[in-house]
């Protein structure tokens, strides 16, 4: 993602938390690309902690050397630990980026997997661009993935274009297509260029053929970013999905608040699952429900992913059980009796807030104390 920086030590703290978490393998990185990324990869590698240790895979082109800089980062894991993630652009328009044909592509293909054997059992092979990739080249690519010795092939659609349909049509197609997809893992790895990253993995995910679902913390990746996590996770878990992760929804929001600490990057408040205004509401038909029964407006309560408290912002849409549970919660004794009193407290907060916006807590009692005199 475009000026997001981790240090080695940040991706260890990153690390051990997603293996806390429960998540089953980490991309640690690109180690081809700089020194200081095989520095954080190999940290990674030797300091990865959880209940069940995470496999740790890395990124590489269908390259010698990439596989060979992997390795040495690597080196420090048992072979059923470690892994590579190869992926080399299969569509028309990457083979022109490229400039390769399609045989030159399959070449590279073989070549890869089989160097990569040298060092790991866990070989991940996925056509960049896939879903522009024809269909029966993209078959052929996996025919030659999977006999050159992957255990796992993947299908990513690099560009976000695809729709759900069209999804489920491409992954069926795949599987029944391709000789010993029976023997490999099948992965996705959907991007949010039309901000249907969720809905397409969640649809791949229906079609009962999907191993492995690759996403990240919030979104966050190049251009629109990746399919977060969070939302797939909480999807799979309420509905009626055959497959589930072992996810621990409860840190989900914890690991929102780390990744946001240590990139300096602020989600944005209306992120599904893990933005700050999915427990705080202004609304008073809203906070009059919630208060009577939380599952009027709420699929989930704030401890299911982490968060500790809901929020009442007290404003000019707040209603009056809101506001008097607020004044409750402050301290401020309520006499229900008299009528008259609450209602020029009530008249004389929503006047304020008219005019100034969200009131403070501090605000709310000198108000009340105004009105007392």
């Amino acid at each position: 993602m475009p000026e997001i920086f981790f240090t080695p030590e940040q991706k260890v703290e990153i690390a051990n938390y997603l293996a806390k978490m429960g998540v089953h393998s980490i991309d640690a990185g690109f180690p081809i690309c700089s020194k200081e990324e095989r520095k954080a990869v190999k940290a990674v590698a030797e300091n990865s902690k959880g209940l069940i240790k995470p496999i740790i895979t890395t990124l590489c082109r269908a390259k010698a050397e990439d596989i060979d800089a992997s390795y040495n980062c690597l080196k420090s894991l048992s072979k059923i630990r470690g892994g590579v993630s190869i992926f080399l652009g299969s569509s028309p328009e990457h083979r022109k980026k490229l400039r390769k044909t399609k045989k030159e592509i399959l070449e590279m293909t073989t070549y890869s997997i089989k160097y990569a054997q040298k060092y790991f059992d866990i070989i991940s092979f996925s056509p960049e661009d896939a879903s522009r990739t024809e269909l029966d080249f993209l078959v052929e690519l996996y025919n030659e993935a999977i006999k050159s010795g992957a255990s796992n092939i993947g299908f990513t659609d690099t560009v976000g274009i695809l729709t759900p349909n069209e999804t489920k049509e491409k992954i069926n197609y795949i599987n029944k297509n391709t000789n010993g997809i029976e023997d490999v893992l099948f992965a996705i790895h959907f991007h949010n260029n039309l901000g249907l990253a969720v809905a397409n993995s969640l649809a791949a995910i229906e079609t009962g053929y999907v191993n492995i679902f690759q996403g990240t913390i919030g979104g966050i990746g190049e251009g629109s970013g990746n399919a977060p996590i969070e939302p797939v996770v909480v999807a799979l878990n309420l509905k009626n999905y055959k497959k589930k992760t072992k996810i621990k929804t409860h840190m989900l929001q914890g690991a929102a608040d780390l990744v946001e600490r240590l990139s300096n990057l602020k989600f944005n408040p209306y992120t599904p699952i893990i933005g700050k205004n999915v427990f705080r509401t202004e609304a008073g038909i809203h906070q009059d429900g919630i208060l009577k029964s939380p599952d009027t407006y709420e699929i989930f309560p704030p401890e299911y992913i982490g968060v500790k408290e809901r929020k009442f912002i007290i404003g000019k849409h707040s209603g009056r059980n809101a506001i008097f549970t607020k004044l409750k919660e402050l301290g401020y004794k309520i006499n229900e009796e008299d009528r008259d009193k609450k209602e020029k407290i009530y008249n004389a907060i929503k006047d304020y807030c008219d005019t100034h916006g969200p009131i403070s807590n501090s605000k709310l009692l000198k108000i009340v104390e105004q009105e007392n005199e």
